[in-house]
């Protein structure tokens, strides 16, 4: 393959970026965007066109788009008014199911100066060196020292190759950009054949909406920008007086992360040029939705996500990460379980989402099926660490799968063209943002072979196909890296449509598997001091039935006691609580029921507000009296 014959690289950037946490835009020194006064607003299923006019009028803001979910708008606030104040009236509204104000995610990568590689050995490692290519740094990569990888520490793409070169299936790369007219990736480019065909400067393919109020994608030859352009003025020592051009038809890529995911993914194969992605013929759609510091506005991300979803494309990759959650974000994902959205897990070196931890990564911790979390290894097949203490996040209950992370080798734009990039435009980078897209060209690469299947079946044949490894145990879901070639050939006997249920921990491993007791830190007695695992699955909306009842799958990783509460929001209505017992890595069924005056309230908010939340809590606790939870979240019942 061309990957064993690579061209020359350009100087790597020599300061790592960390891409954890969220900025409020307020904090960017930078050009506004067009999301900095957007609010995503939830509406109530029972809100029609004219109440949703009204409640619009009442807060004094103006309808821009409706989103890939029922009843999900963005809307402007006028510039003066107060955003805190115009969210509190929405929040108050009858009709608002909920307000997301704006903000902002960062990128999942990091550049790494100091190990790189001479090869793509993510797709096939063979156990060569990666030799130092910058100025050395004493303790992290010494001059002339050179780091052999493990063997077959890949997720063996060649072999996949020769069952099934490669195809067509889309891939959404919602990034910085992407520099469209690389060398390896225009080929690759998706098109929109209505407007390529089509008027110039006309709107060919009108964009569609719950309430005809989107804006128009005029040209949209080759995707979108949602965010516009920067115009510096002329000044850019001072970035406060910059001003922000309007959204556009040209999704270049100023930045270098989205062109870089987009290469892993996607590379043209069998062209002399640079790499080749995970699938070499699947067609890219370059959708902007993060500014040039690589900052990934909520209103911009869910507005690609639409454009995806409408325009057909089933795999989503997002190599961004953040502390906060989306309601908008996770109404788009649960209204379109036909589409994959893969996700990075994060570079904090943290247990999200886990008993042991209390931190969360987002949108990975949204926890929707059709979710896929990825974690990143290096080139010994062990969870990747980067400079100083950072390193892929992990999570038993939230991280699926993991690919390779460290040091991978992409396609990055032209210094003198963001839309462009010729020989010299590659370059190494860290990241789960980098193991994101290499886990999103196995489900193209899968749904080009096998374009009937069901999202569930492939996601099945993703995460349960993979190569264990012990390094991965307790700390990924499934316990694997990605092994495409074991995905697709199991991909020709899918099986039946029904999201994965993720196993239990292994045993002795000290993260609560089976009835073993190990040690949980040096010296300690063996005794299980260790919390539970716990994963809840279940859906978010239930239509309300004769016996008013909720039903979710509570999964423990040991014997468990579960304790579940539901708490209708209905004024003067109390707590529920149901108790059950759970077998280790087995789905256990679990059912609030409303009855009497609770189930009369029930029905009765029903009927005026079309929607009621239900706030639920989970826990669990194992025959040791340690407890895992509680895990709280809201379901929507509705008529």
């Amino acid at each position: 393959m061309e990957a064993a014959t690579l061209l020359p690289l350009v100087a790597l950037v020599c300061s790592v970026l960390i891409a954890m946490s969220l900025l409020a835009p307020a904090a960017r020194a930078n050009a506004p965007t067009p999301y900095d006064r957007m609010l995503t607003v939830g509406f109530e299923p029972g809100a029609d066109a004219a109440d949703r006019a009204d409640s619009r009028q009442n807060a004094n803001v103006q309808a821009r788009a409706s989103l890939a979910a029922p009843g999900l708008q963005q809307v402007i606030v006028p510039a003066g008014q107060s955003i805190a104040a115009t969210v509190a009236v929405l929040r108050a509204d009858g009709d608002v199911s909920f307000v997301e104000p704006p903000g902002v995610y960062t990128k999942a990568a990091l550049n790494d100066p100091y190990i790189v590689g001479q090869n793509v050995w993510g797709l096939d490692n063979h156990g060569q060196a990666f030799a130092c290519m910058v100025a050395p740094v004493a303790g992290v990569c010494p001059e002339g020292q050179s780091l052999a990888g493990l063997d077959d520490a890949d997720i063996d793409a060649p072999e996949a190759w020769n069952q099934f070169a490669s195809g067509t299936e889309p891939i959404a790369i919602v990034d910085t950009g992407v520099a469209w007219q690389h060398q390896d990736l225009a080929a690759n480019i998706w098109s929109n054949a209505t407007e390529s065909s089509g008027t110039a400067s006309v709107d060919d393919d009108p964009y569609t909406s719950f309430d005809g109020s989107s804006p128009v994608y005029v040209d949209d030859l080759r995707g979108w920008d949602f965010i516009g352009d920067l115009d510096d003025n002329g000044t850019p020592s001072n970035p406060l007086d910059d001003t922000r051009l309007p959204p556009d038809n040209n999704p270049k890529d100023p930045e270098d992360h989205g062109t870089h995911v987009a290469g892993v993914a996607a590379a043209v194969g069998n062209n002399l040029k640079g790499i080749a992605g995970v699938n070499p013929g699947a067609k890219i759609m370059p959708l902007r939705a993060a500014d040039e510091r690589g900052y990934f506005s909520f209103g911009a991300i869910e507005a690609a996500f639409s454009y995806a979803i409408d325009h057909g494309v089933r795999v989503i990759n997002g190599s961004f990460s953040g502390p906060s959650p989306s309601p908008g974000m996770q109404a788009i994902i649960t209204a379109n379980p036909q589409a994959l959205f893969v996700f990075a897990a994060g570079n904090g070196a943290r247990n999200h989402n886990d008993s042991s931890g209390a931190s969360h990564q987002y949108p990975c911790d949204i926890g929707e099926p059709n979710v896929i979390c990825v974690a990143a290894t290096d080139w010994n097949d062990n969870l990747a660490t980067y400079s100083g203490v950072l390193g892929s996040d992990f999570g038993y209950d939230s991280v699926d799968i993991a690919a390779p992370g460290k040091a991978v080798l992409s396609t990055i734009p032209s210094t003198s063209d963001p839309a462009a990039g010729g020989d010299s435009d590659y370059q190494y980078m860290d990241g789960t943002s980098m193991a994101t897209p290499y886990v999103a060209g196995a489900v193209s690469l899968i749904w080009s072979a096998h374009p009937s299947l069901e999202s569930s079946q492939v996601k099945s044949v993703i995460v349960q196909n993979t190569d264990q490894l012990a390094s991965l145990s307790g700390k990924v879901g499934f316990g694997g890296r990605l092994n495409v070639n074991r995905a697709l050939t199991a991909s020709a006997t899918p099986p039946a449509p029904g999201w994965p249920v993720t196993p239990p921990p292994p045993t002795g491993t000290g993260t609560g598997g089976g009835t073993t007791t190990v040690p949980d830190v040096p010296g300690s007695t063996g005794l299980d001091t260790r919390p539970p695992d716990l994963r809840v699955v279940g859906p978010r909306t239930v239509r309300m039935t004769s016996t008013g009842r909720v039903s979710l799958e509570v999964i423990c990783g040991e014997d468990c006691a579960i304790t579940v509460r539901a708490r209708p929001n209905v004024r003067g209505l109390r707590s529920v609580t149901r108790r059950y017992t759970g077998r280790p890595g087995i789905a256990r069924n679990v059912q609030i029921s409303f009855t009497g005056a609770t189930l009369r309230r029930v029905r009765s908010a029903l009927a005026n507000r079309g929607r009621v939340g239900v706030f639920v809590t989970v826990s669990v606790a194992d025959a040791a009296g340690n407890r895992t939870g509680p895990r709280s979240f809201r379901i929507s019942l509705v008529r």
